[in-house]
């Protein structure tokens, strides 16, 4: 686990927003015996560490590369989501986590297996580019040394990989280790049987502060393996609201014509966002390091045209043409919970072998079985409100045994008073850390 609690010397005495982002499972097949036996990872491999000053970026793949393909990925990934979803849903997912996830999941996958996977989430539609896993692992880490070393939020990232204890079950130990030295993966073994269930869902509580106080409610017996990855990001608004920015009485106009009352938030941002069908604003929490990103659709366009319109490239260059003028904002609070498979969304990204009799993934452990990801689930919270923002997330990739300012005198208004997509963003890269689509508030 690896947390960063550097604070400004003069930050604002403020609440703190609680931000999670993922907790990832993969599951794997075998038996077992008592006793939950943690293996002490290699004292020399490294944690999450802010090395990136130091990285010797590759001539095929720079580091803002990297950003870019995972921005790809991140609208790619939602935009597929979003076509499968029922009508009028809130949609919501954290990228970032599935990528974490994914980025473990890869290190145990072979042959067509692993290309396909790498042509899913490893290469750059903007770009037109792909990138291999060991500079993927390489550049992952990196990612993660720099969220956890901002300086004015606190964000944990932790993972873990609980094994089967089973005689005909013998880990990779160069899967293992990759995990260990670019994930800062923890390795446990554990008879999967009920203190097992309880064992991960208590490090998944303590990982995600709370937010996800469980993952499972049962091992299935063909499953020997679990990948788990939790992260939570804390952070403020930078500017709260004051008691007489709140509108208790603001109205909403739901996807499906039905006007409800909600608290509105008003402020004056300072920084406006636009292409051809929409406009939208950049609220930053504490730092600025991180932000709030929302996209208002103009009328006459639904969010769900918007949405299948748009790319990780068309997100860039709407947020590097940002402009730094007075914006008129209501942003309504919000909860929304949301629970998806994303099988057929990766299947749809060119992810296919992985999820059948003929995936390779004997690069994870020594074993007679023949291993296949069976689905992969995701659940996500979030709560935006007048002191910042709370969200948590959960992927599960299970894995089966196939044999077994500038102020201006008139401001930009962007009023969220019908549907909208929204983001947490990375400001340096405008990588999605959550991004989620606003149809229908309750009454």
């Amino acid at each position: 686990m690896i947390r960063n609690t550097m604070k400004k010397k003069n930050r604002r005495n403020k609440m703190t927003a609680l931000l999670m982002a993922g907790s990832m499972l993969l599951a794997l097949t075998g038996c077992g015996r008592n006793g939950a036996d943690h293996i002490t990872p290699d004292p020399g491999v490294a944690a999450f560490t802010p090395e990136w000053e130091n990285l010797q970026e590759s001539e095929d793949f720079t580091y803002e590369e990297f950003m870019q393909m995972n921005t790809d990925f991140s609208i790619r990934l939602f935009r597929e989501n979003y076509r499968n979803a029922d009508e009028n849903q809130n949609v919501l997912l954290s990228p970032a986590s599935v990528l974490f996830a994914l980025g473990m999941t890869a290190n145990g996958a072979k042959g067509d297996t692993l290309s396909e996977m790498q042509q899913a989430f490893m290469y750059s539609e903007t770009l037109g580019k792909g990138m291999d896993r060991e500079l993927f692992n390489r550049y992952i880490k990196e990612m993660g040394a720099r969220f956890t070393n901002s300086e004015d939020v606190d964000f944990l990232i932790a993972n873990s990989l609980w094994v089967k204890d089973q005689e005909n079950l013998k880990l990779n130990e160069d899967f293992s280790n990759v995990n260990e030295e670019y994930y800062n993966a923890e390795v446990k073994k554990a008879p999967f049987d009920d203190s097992t269930v309880q064992d991960i869902n208590q490090w998944v509580n303590e990982n995600t502060k709370g937010m996800i106080p469980s993952l499972l409610d049962e091992i299935p017996k063909d499953v020997v393996m679990y990948l788990i990855n939790a992260m939570a990001f804390e952070g403020t608004w930078e500017d709260a609201y004051e008691d007489y920015q709140i509108d208790e009485a603001g109205k909403f106009r739901n996807e499906n014509g039905e006007e409800v009352t909600v608290t509105m938030l008003k402020s004056m941002e300072n920084v406006f966002l636009s292409d051809e069908n929409a406009s939208g604003f950049v609220k930053y929490y504490e730092g600025e390091d991180y932000a709030f990103l929302a996209l208002l659709p103009d009328e006459g366009i639904s969010l769900s045209d918007y949405i299948d319109s748009l790319t990780g490239e068309k997100l860039k260059e709407i947020y590097e043409g940002r402009e730094y003028t007075s914006v008129d904002v209501r942003l309504p609070e919000f909860t929304c919970d949301y629970s998806t498979e994303l099988k057929d969304s990766m299947q749809a990204l060119g992810m296919e072998l992985a999820f059948s009799p003929e995936a390779d993934l004997s690069g994870m452990a020594e074993s007679d079985e023949i291993l296949s990801i069976s689905r992969i689930l995701h659940k996500t919270h979030i709560t935006v409100d007048r002191t910042g923002t709370k969200a948590a997330a959960v992927t599960s990739v299970e894995v089966k045994d196939e044999a077994a300012a500038v102020v201006t005198e008139e401001p930009k208004q962007v009023y969220l008073e019908r549907p909208f997509l929204y983001m947490i963003i990375d400001t340096e890269t405008a990588e999605p850390i959550f991004i989620g689509a606003m149809n229908q508030m309750q009454k």
